[in-house]
């Protein structure tokens, strides 16, 4: 039989700890990554009022539910 010591023995469980939480935090955050392009798909700003609204038609032309003006489509880029 072969011996380890506690050191050792710790050592090995906090890294295998904090690689099981690496893995947890990279597969959250693609998941929230890929969920906000989602919904950054039917987002539209207003050219006049620079309000933010959703559409869930597939129309690239909207109007404003505040000012009723008329806007196209624009992607948001990531900040």
């Amino acid at each position: 039989m072969f011996q380890i010591s506690l050191t050792k023995i710790l050592v090995a469980y906090l890294v295998i700890i904090l690689v099981m939480l690496f893995g947890v935090w990279l597969i959250r955050e693609w998941a929230r990554k890929r969920r906000e392009k989602k919904e950054r798909r039917h987002r539209f700003v207003c050219n006049i009022c620079g309000g933010t609204y959703e559409d869930k038609t597939r129309k690239d032309i909207t109007e404003c539910p505040d000012c009723g003006a008329l806007n196209e489509r624009v992607w948001l880029s990531d900040l």
